[in-house]
């Protein structure tokens, strides 16, 4: 009897201190992930996607981050931090900081940690680091919006700032402290590893400072210079620019002229020039396809082993951002082929001007006009070519109204209609 009523005391005892240690672990951050499952809604899911788009530029996951904001834990401050507390709100959104692919999710009390995504990242120069978002919300109407496998990026909503319920509440999302977001950024790809405090599995030097980290990457490609190819702008065919490279990689970039076509893009041939970072390079893009008239244009540009085009930027000035170009009425397009008479000068994707053929039909002329049939003498070639004129309007004097047929002076020029 003794010595079972030893062995159930040894049992209880071991329980309470397993117990009473657990307690200890629900402060906040305490969280090295193994998996546990007695975590609720535990979700760890296997998968072998990876990210498609190498992260270019990084940017703060929360309006107003300030690292330190949350009872002044910086980065190693306390000296065993392994990221920053930024205090925000309940249920401030909260968004990727670059590119990348989620590797886990976990919805629910994580030990203190709320609910957490950790997200990693392809750099340009190959390298991968991990993004990890600690205390996010696990309510019903403001969840977790991501899954494991998903590829995201830049700027893409992943969640919402948990709240601090209480202590002794199981959904508690703030460990033991009011409503703030923890960033973490380590080095390396997933291991299964997300630690908010150092520790055996988690040494200090597998982590980075994630606000200068961040600061160092938030760059972008930028117009210090942009002209057309003729002075005047008028007829012009390209675009040159002087763009400079703010982000903290180099690289092959791809470039293409962009116009506003009353509202419909149109996307000139696509140029590549490498240029190292806080270098400027000047780069010539052809415009694209143009029917006459006064256009904006500007540059587009995509980085390498990336899929999205984006706008070239300006810091220095608004009037680097785009020109104003004008492609002339009269037929200099450069959509055209050959000369104006030339057989198949005009076509119904490239109409003509008036004054300009050959045309075989009025879609093939600029609105208003028609494709005046044999009426070449008086434009210098064949008289049988037919030209855009403007329609008739009744005769106006000199027989120059585009409903005659064949040349001034001819057996029935002229007609009662």
């Amino acid at each position: 009897m003794i010595h079972r009523a030893f062995i159930n005391w040894f049992r209880l005892a071991i329980g309470i201190s397993v117990f009473t240690t657990l307690l200890m672990s629900c402060g906040d951050d305490q969280l090295t992930d193994h998996f546990d499952p007695t975590d609720v809604e535990l979700e760890t899911k296997e998968h072998a996607v990876t990210s498609q788009e190498a992260a270019w530029s990084f940017s703060f996951p929360t309006t107003g981050y300030q690292g330190d904001s949350y009872q002044g834990r910086d980065f190693l401050s306390p000296s065993n931090h392994l990221g920053e507390d930024s205090a925000h709100d309940h249920l401030t959104p909260v968004h990727a900081v670059a590119n990348g692919v989620v590797k886990q999710v976990r919805r629910g009390n994580s030990q203190g940690y709320g609910s957490v995504v950790v997200i990693e990242h392809r750099l340009p120069s190959q390298e991968v680091v991990q993004s990890i978002y600690g205390h996010l919300c696990n309510h019903t109407t403001h969840r977790i919006t991501v899954d494991v496998g998903e590829v995201v990026t830049k700027g893409q909503l992943i969640g919402y700032i948990g709240e601090h319920t209480c202590d002794s509440c199981s959904d508690d999302e703030n460990g033991h402290g009011g409503e703030h977001l923890h960033l973490g950024i380590k080095q390396g790809s997933y291991d299964g590893l997300y630690c908010g405090y150092e520790s055996q599995q988690c040494p200090s030097s597998d982590f980075l400072d994630p606000s200068s980290f961040i600061q160092e990457r938030d760059g972008s490609l930028n117009i210090v210079r942009l002209s057309a190819s003729s002075s005047d702008g008028v007829s012009a065919t390209s675009l040159t620019a002087t763009i400079r490279n703010e982000y903290f990689y180099g690289g092959l970039f791809e470039f293409r002229a962009y116009v506003d076509d009353n509202g419909t893009p149109r996307r000139g041939p696509v140029t590549t020039t490498w240029i190292d970072p806080n270098q400027s390079a000047s780069i010539e893009v052809d415009l694209p396809v143009l029917n006459g008239g006064s256009y904006r244009a500007s540059y587009e540009f995509r980085a390498p082993d990336t899929t999205q085009w984006w706008p070239v930027s300006s810091r220095f000035s608004a009037d680097h951002l785009y020109v104003i170009i004008a492609q002339s009425a009269s037929g200099t397009q450069n959509c055209h082929t050959g000369s104006n008479g030339d057989s198949n000068y005009c076509s119904a994707s490239c109409p003509c001007a008036e004054g300009h053929g050959d045309c075989d039909s009025d879609s093939e002329c600029q609105a208003g006009l028609i494709c005046a049939q044999n009426v070449g003498s008086r434009y210098g070639v064949s008289s049988v070519m037919d030209f855009c004129e403007q329609p008739a309007t009744g005769g106006t004097s000199g027989g120059s109204t585009s409903c005659h047929q064949g040349a001034n002076g001819a057996s029935n020029y002229c007609s009662t209609t």
